[in-house]
């Protein structure tokens, strides 16, 4: 998938990789990864951190 389609189409912003789109229940849902140079603490900027959990950002109609 294009990151120019993701970024106007949708408003995905750099520092994420497109893996994979899903066809479930009648929705596209797009799967993407944040690159791991993007991943930092936010109190300090390090970069020895240990992530936990995911996020998943629906559109309104759902």
């Amino acid at each position: 998938m294009s990151q120019s389609l993701l970024y106007h189409a949708f408003g995905v912003r750099e520092g994420y990789d497109y893996v994979e789109t899903l066809y479930q229940d009648g929705c596209v849902r797009f799967v993407l990864s944040v690159r791991p140079d993007w991943i930092k603490c936010l109190a300090c900027g390090g970069k020895d951190i240990v992530r936990k959990g995911r996020r998943m950002k629906r559109c309104p109609s759902d």
